[in-house]
């Protein structure tokens, strides 16, 4: 009838049970790029294992005074935090020398992630670390620690408007492609491809100021979540639009639908509790992927209704994405709206590739930088100290390196086959770290790690939790970073890249030559009780 307006409608049985059909033909794909996600947007393994252990340290560690104890909890929000800087403004800290008197506290299962706590990164870590920052330079008088976390603090800003931010995008764009195409694990880089990172993140900080401001009226910043909710998706599907655009088209495809999404959500509660019945490993193997998929295909579904009714729908250029049938081949990005020639060809990530030795030599030195800054980041953010990690003085830690290299090398032929890749890098890290660990102890006498305390632990020097992020780890190595370095490597000139293949050689040699005579030892390194 000529004038009546069309309501959109959720079906939640049929999103949920074509969600599913779109999850089981790429499973092991989704688990890995919402693996990287989590990490990355909420924290995932690194914080939680950080979080996690710095409470239990801290809890279980007891100042004694007068035969009583004082329990110190660091379970780190804003006002305790500032409650702290206050204490260290009016009054002097606690004679350091009482903190030497400890009780001994032990549980079965008391660390990481699976021992069921829960520790979200979210943004407030910015402010956290700018009032950490003052605490250490008030409390400790430490310049050294202040300027440390200080710079962790910026990074961090960093950090959330240019990463965290806009690998959203990325992972939108994955799942909207993933509906109906073979999508790659590096589809999740589209933002940094396109090159439209600094768009995506000034239209995204605009949608979290607005939302942080409508939170305060709580009612109103419910409403403004849902309203605000396909902002991402809309920039994912043209990466042109501006601000305005971006908030006016997200604002009419839910309008007369929030209810309808909340509902959906609640829905899905279930499964938030079966994540914590499970440990975290439903949500790791099954409900971030899943949910992820129900949301790519609620969009599609909304947009597809309200198209005709939008005020802007010329500016939704992904009718390629909003087709029926799924097809065999990836994305037609020569199609999209922006010319392939505009996009970045280092960020290809065809993982079909051998690697040359010198380039795995890089990788290798690559890898185990990554790997000792993840640990040394570790020390400053929880300690508010640089501690020099690893059995050796230079900025690496090799079993990292050797992990990321053997991946590359040693299971070539299950690139094609997510799941035994998965299933192999877990139980090939595995052994590699295990014997690291076995010969570290049986010949140096020292333990450089130490697991006593995680769930599934085989004697301290490998845990289940370690593993599968090994696993998922070995993935991310294969379907993204292998392919991305490969690209950048292969830029370098042959004969310098010889010459530096020797340089890092031969400074590793001499590094593990003296710290085979004088090996790096100390707090935060090696101060695991035997």
């Amino acid at each position: 009838m000529k004038g009546m307006i069309y309501v959109a409608d959720i079906d939640r049985k049929e999103l949920k049970r074509n969600a599913k059909i779109n999850l089981k033909r790429n499973y092991w794909v989704c688990v890995v790029v919402t693996f990287i996600t989590v990490v990355l947007l909420g924290g995932g393994y690194y914080y939680n294992k950080m979080n996690i252990e710095k409470n239990v340290q801290d809890n279980n560690i007891n100042i004694a005074k007068n035969n009583d104890f004082v329990e110190t909890n660091y379970n780190s929000s804003n006002s305790d935090l500032i409650n702290e800087l206050i204490d260290n403004i009016l009054k002097k800290k606690e004679d350091n020398n009482s903190l030497e008197k400890k009780e001994e506290f032990q549980k079965k299962y008391d660390k990481g992630i699976l021992s069921g706590v829960v520790n979200q990164l979210t943004s407030k870590e910015i402010s956290i670390g700018f009032i950490n920052s003052i605490n250490i330079l008030l409390s400790k008088g430490d310049i050294n620690s202040f300027i440390l976390s200080l710079i962790f603090t910026f990074l961090s800003v960093i950090f959330f408007f240019l990463i965290k931010n806009v690998i959203v995008i990325g992972k939108i764009r994955f799942f909207l492609e993933e509906r109906r195409y073979n999508t790659k694990v590096g589809t999740i880089l589209f933002p940094y491809r396109i090159k439209k990172t600094l768009h995506y993140a000034w239209i995204l900080f605009c949608q979290y100021v607005f939302q942080f401001l409508w939170d305060l009226t709580i009612i109103g910043g419910i409403i403004k979540s849902y309203e605000y909710s396909f902002i991402p998706y809309v920039l994912a599907e043209n990466p042109e639009i501006n601000r305005k655009q971006a908030f006016k088209l997200s604002k009419e495809l839910t309008n007369n639908l929030k209810w309808k999404m909340f509902v959906l959500d609640l829905s899905l509660l279930g499964w938030g509790i079966l994540g914590v019945i499970t440990l975290g490993f439903s949500n790791l193997l099954f409900f971030n992927p899943y949910k992820e998929c129900i949301y790519a295909e609620l969009y599609m579904n909304i947009r597809k209704q309200k198209i005709d009714e939008l005020t802007d729908k010329e500016l939704l250029k992904g009718s390629l994405l909003d087709i029926d049938e799924v097809q065999d081949t990836e994305y037609p990005m020569d199609k999209f709206i922006i010319p392939e020639k505009k996009i970045r060809k280092w960020l290809n990530t065809d993982y079909k590739r051998n690697y040359s030795l010198q380039n795995l030599i890089l990788f290798f030195f690559i890898f185990s930088f990554i790997g000792y800054s993840y640990e040394v980041m570790i020390h400053i953010v929880k300690d508010g100290v640089f501690v020099n990690r690893g059995s050796l003085y230079g900025p690496w830690l090799p079993i990292y390196g050797f992990g990321g290299v053997l991946i590359l090398v040693a299971l070539k032929k299950f690139r094609d086959k997510p799941f035994k890749l998965f299933l192999s890098a877990f139980i090939l890290c595995g052994f590699v770290e295990y014997i690291g660990a076995w010969l570290l102890e049986t010949f140096k006498h020292i333990k450089y790690w130490d697991y006593s305390g995680y769930f599934f632990n085989i004697q301290g020097r490998v845990c289940l939790e370690g593993l599968l992020v090994f696993g998922l780890g070995g993935c991310v190595f294969t379907y993204l970073l292998g392919p991305m370095l490969d690209n950048l490597c292969n830029k370098i000139n042959p004969k310098i890249k010889n010459y530096i293949c020797i340089i890092l050689l031969a400074i590793i040699l001499g590094d593990y030559g003296y710290s085979t005579v004088h090996p790096n030892i100390g707090a935060g390194i090696t101060d695991y009780p035997e």
